[in-house]
This record gives C-alpha cells, structure tokens and sequence, in this order.
C-alpha cells in the first residue's frame, strides 16, 4: 500500500458575525455571517511503497485552495403579529454557498524528505530475504 502523508500542517480560518436589535415596537432582527476557508492544505501520495524495490520516487501531490463556505441569515420577530400578541411571526433568509478547488497533478519526487528512509529501508528489505 502506498503511503499518504500531508505536506506541512493544514491551515484553515472560520469567523462568525453576529448582530441583533430592537427595530421598532416589539420587532426585532438577527443577522448572522459566517465564512470558512481552507487556506492551505496539500497531501502527497507515492505511487509505490517506499520498500518496494520498483519504487522510483514518483507520486501525486493533491492541493486543495482557495475553498470554504459563506453563510448570511436574516431573521425577522414581530412578537405581535397582526395587532395582537397572541400571535407571534418569525420570517427570514438564508443563503449558503460552498466551493472547493482542487488541483492534482503528478510529481518526479513528492516525498524529498523520505529518500533516506527509501534507501534504508531497501536495503534492510533486502538483507531480510537473503
């Protein structure tokens, strides 16, 4: 099985805004914003086990960028709906938009930092079959 490792910490930020208040009588208004983005994130993939004697350092480097969610809400209360305040409206809007780009391409060497562990442990491989 050929081993997946990230390149680096994924990076993300996610920030929520609130805002609510009196409008008028007994009316009130809630918006909330909240926006999350993927700022790094990048993943390697070998195309072979690094104990395979074929394995010749090439791979996949998938990086995901430039994704995240945007989320607006809007909501109305009348506490005294139609004059009266047995009767109670909460009307509103959401609106949510997601996206992910993901760009994937082929790479001689995605993992430089293992070529040391590749040699290693070849050659312990090999003493083992002797």
């Amino acid at each position: 099985m050929a081993p997946v490792a990230r390149r680096g910490p994924a990076e993300s930020l996610f920030g929520p805004w609130e805002l609510n208040g009196a409008l008028r009588d007994n009316r009130q208004v809630q918006t909330t914003v909240s926006r999350f983005s993927i700022l790094k994130d990048t993943s390697a993939e070998s195309n072979f086990n690094p104990v395979d004697p074929l394995d010749d350092g090439t791979g996949t480097v998938t990086a995901f960028d430039n994704s995240g969610w945007t989320t607006p809400d809007v909501k109305l209360r009348d506490a005294d709906f139609a004059g009266t305040s047995t009767l109670g409206f909460i009307g509103g809007y959401h609106f949510s938009t997601q996206r992910i780009e993901v760009n994937q391409y082929a790479s001689a060497n995605p993992w430089p930092q293992r070529t040391f562990f590749a040699e290693v442990s070849v050659d312990v491989l090999n003493d083992l079959v002797r």
